[in-house]
């Protein structure tokens, strides 16, 4: 009893859906047994949003919005996470031909991956204003990532030299006593 009270709760779903695009549902099952792409596809879309339990007026809302997309965006589908992932690509595409990016270690590198991402997600920049940030970012992370590895290879000096003698009298050879040359010139 219960299946057949979910199939008239979907088929009443399906029917305002398809209502709401001016068709019969008639002439919309027909099209589907045909096996026409347009039907089918819409049609993948109302189960979806059927089984994602979506009220009958946001899940028409959903439908229209995505028609406008699919009938004015050459038929397809452009989602934002489509958008955020062909961003990445291309901004990961120029960036893995840069000798900044490829000098850094794993985890710089994942450091500037967890940037670009943070760059993509709320779609405020273009893909080359990102590719120049994170360009900024690898640099100075190679800066830091150069001073790490100097000042561990770079032997530590102890305690400077106090002058000696011997120091003192290579000192006066080397540098010129203006003292005594002020105090000698008449």
């Amino acid at each position: 009893m219960k299946t057949n009270e979910e199939n008239i709760n979907k088929q009443r779903f399906v029917e305002c859906i398809v209502n709401s695009m001016q068709m019969t549902v008639i002439d919309f099952t027909n099209s589907l047994h045909k096996g026409a792409p347009y039907e089918h596809m819409i049609h993948q879309w109302i189960t979806s949003l059927y089984e994602e339990k979506v009220e009958i007026e946001e899940a028409i809302t959903i439908i229209h919005q995505r028609r406008l997309q699919v009938l004015f965006y050459n038929s397809e589908i452009k989602t934002p996470e489509v958008e955020i992932t062909k961003a990445r690509k291309r901004v990961l595409d120029r960036l893995k031909n840069s000798a900044i990016y490829n000098s850094l270690d794993k985890k710089n590198k994942e450091y500037v991956h967890s940037k670009i991402e943070n760059l993509i997600r709320p779609n405020l920049h273009s893909c080359s204003d990102i590719f120049k940030i994170i360009l900024k970012i690898c640099k100075k992370l190679r800066n830091d990532q150069k001073s790490t590895i100097t000042n561990t290879v770079k032997p530590k000096t102890h305690e400077t030299k106090k002058n000696t003698n011997n120091n003192m009298v290579l000192h006066n050879l080397i540098t010129p006593n203006t003292y005594l040359l002020n105090n000698h010139i008449v």
